[in-house]
């Protein structure tokens, strides 16, 4: 007992409690303004995201569907195996979503992205360093700098599960970690392995890719330096079993990206006299004395840490300790800074990257330097492990690493604070909420429009109304960035709005001949009655063609871009259906994956038995 309440234990346990609080006060903290008020909704980007979480919603709740297809936006498209919607079904946060109001949902997502990320962040700067004071300093460098700020403010909810990149640097640090249990090992590269496909289920669109590459470095360097494989070949083993992991989503979203590439250019770049503005000046002097950006605005580039954080990140390169390890996190956390300055020189990091698969999708290098901040971070925590257990005052050290850690909080939470404060400041549409009467509008009709515009097409009161806008933000593949052909129209654009010329009504015969009818509708499914056409004639469905619609069991034949059925006889019943052609084998590898870990845990298990267990047992 005496050795369970001794003081410094008692004072471990007290300052690790300590420090769990200032980390969620600084999560409140820094979203405070949103929390004040729980009925509004957001502006810029959030209006799409909104639309997204709310389609799964009207599918589960009024349909009874899977959000497969979301047919209120461009024409009709791809939801699930789309990369940046469909991402609070595999969540944590489905259940908020689905039991309470979308403005409310949307703020405990907020607050829990941040929170998820402030422990994974915690678990791998532990790894590194035995002081919590420097816990919490990372805590706040990383996850509630302006960069977090200001993308969560504009609605960029993707940008909120860079979360997951603590969590692959903990399981990745630890599953190296030699003289472990290989039991314990095992538990670490699946760990890895389901923050890679949490990253694909949530959208973490760039972070997926970034943690990717910069782990593969890790891993490479590492290897070399220790003259040890395990590395790479732990990071190859994970990769693989998180691909399959995510598999139901990552097959249907390539199958989508094969149809619809995106190859954009990215000829930003940041001088370095700016870059150090952007990490130790806030907003109200860099909008005194601003700052010129080749591209984007002050959104994309921010992320104060403040003089103090930014002077110690760069120092603790010097001072961290030369092992592989750490070493690993400073090369790689600096060329991450390096691929943030983006296209400086043609010979740059950046502009070769950018040439390379995956990253030709991908544009604002700035974005690099969010978890590159993480990375140096923990290069700070071990500099100041490092310099803390040569210290003859621990507790001084100590107490001089809270200090540092409490003003850095204050001075990150204060920023923050001020721009998320009126993040949520759009009243919600006045629309009453449909699930009949379905029609496709060129544009968004007068009655749909928010009372101020803002720089997209509205999205969710369409998604309220059932209404399909054929202009819309919704989809990049279909949206008004997307290219189109010689007359202008957006390739792949099938649909028609009630305003066209060419629109005939949502099922309709282009010979003329007989009626058809909607007699069932729904996102993923329209049931439709055919009377006194000709068989071998067309019938055509009112949304955009995609390889995985189905006509009563077989693929749809395009037909300008629309889904067409060849009619068998004169009068028929016809069933349009969608489900992502590649679902299927997805969620068999996803399920094999599943099988693979609990094989491989119950073995372990038993052979983890003392001997003669099972004997005495039985």
């Amino acid at each position: 007992m005496r050795e369970v309440f001794s003081r410094p234990r008692l004072a471990k346990t007290l300052s690790t409690i300590a420090g769990a609080l200032v980390c969620v006060g600084m999560v409140v903290g820094a979203l405070w303004g949103p929390l004040r008020e729980w009925h509004r909704l957001g502006g810029h980007d959030w209006d799409q995201m909104e639309a997204h979480r709310y389609l799964l919603t009207k599918s589960v709740r009024r349909f009874g569907q899977f959000p497969f297809w979301n047919p209120y936006g461009c024409g009709g498209h791809p939801s699930w195996a789309g990369v940046e919607s469909g991402t609070t079904i595999v969540s944590p946060f489905l259940p908020l979503y689905l039991l309470l109001p979308l403005a409310a949902a949307l703020r405990i997502e907020l607050v829990g992205t941040a929170l998820l990320s402030a422990a994974g962040t915690w678990l791998f700067v532990r790894r590194l360093t035995g002081s919590v004071a420097v816990r919490v300093f990372v805590c706040a460098v990383y996850v509630i700098n302006s960069r977090w700020a200001f993308q969560a403010s504009v609605g960029h909810t993707w940008h909120l599960y860079y979360a997951w990149v603590p969590w692959a640097l903990w399981a990745f640090d630890a599953a190296c970690e030699q003289g472990s249990p290989l039991s314990s090992r095992w538990k670490m590269v699946v760990a890895l392995a389901a923050s890679f496909a949490m990253m694909v289920y949530t959208g973490a669109i760039y972070a997926l890719p970034q943690t990717a590459l910069l782990l593969g470095g890790i891993a490479l360097f590492r290897s070399v330096r220790e003259r040890n494989v395990e590395p790479l070949l732990l990071l190859g083993i994970a990769g693989p079993l998180g691909g399959a992991l995510a598999a139901p989503k990552l097959l249907p979203a390539l199958d989508m990206m094969r149809r619809y590439p995106r190859t954009v250019d990215s000829p930003e770049f940041l001088d370095l006299g700016p870059f150090v503005r952007i990490l130790t000046e806030g907003t109200s002097a860099l909008s005194q004395y601003p700052v010129h950006f080749s591209h984007w605005g002050l959104h994309e580039y921010a992320i104060y840490i403040g003089p103090a954080a930014a002077t110690i990140l760069v120092a603790a390169i010097y001072w961290a300790p030369a092992t592989p390890r750490v070493r690993s996190l400073a090369w790689f956390g600096v060329l991450a800074m390096l691929l943030g300055l983006g296209s400086f020189h043609e010979k740059a990091p950046w502009p070769l990257l950018h040439n390379l698969p995956i990253f030709r999708s991908q544009h604002v290098p700035s974005r690099w330097m969010y978890p590159g901040l993480l990375l140096l971070g923990g290069v700070a925590a071990a500099a100041w492990e490092r310099v803390r257990l040569r210290s003859r005052y621990p507790r001084l050290m100590e107490a001089l690493a809270w200090g540092v850690a409490l003003h850095t909080t204050v001075s990150i939470v204060s920023e923050s604070e001020s721009i998320l404060h009126d993040t949520f400041s759009k009243a919600p549409p006045p629309v009453a909420e449909r699930s009949d009467g379905f029609e496709q509008h060129a544009k968004v009709p007068p009655t749909l429009q928010y009372a101020v515009a803002d720089w997209a097409p509205a999205a969710l009161p369409a998604h309220i109304a059932n209404t399909g806008v054929i202009e819309c933000i919704t989809f990049p593949g279909l949206n008004g960035f997307a290219p189109r052909d010689a007359n202008g129209r957006i390739l792949y654009l099938g649909a028609r709005g009630s305003e066209e010329a060419d629109y005939h009504g949502e099922a309709f015969l282009p010979a003329g001949v007989g009626s058809a009818s909607i007699t069932r509708w729904t996102p993923n499914a329209v049931t439709v009655e055919v009377k006194g056409a000709r068989a071998g004639d067309v019938l055509v469905l009112n949304q955009n063609w995609d390889e995985s619609w189905r006509a009563n069991g077989a693929p749809t034949i395009e037909h300008a871009w629309t889904n067409g059925y060849r009619l068998v006889s004169a009068d028929e019943s016809v069933e349009f259906r969608y489900r992502p052609r590649t679902l299927t084998l997805g969620c068999c590898l996803a399920a094999a994956a599943i099988v693979l870990i609990a094989w491989v845990a119950w073995r372990e298990r038993r052979r983890s038995r003392p001997k003669g267990a099972e004997a005495t047992s039985g």
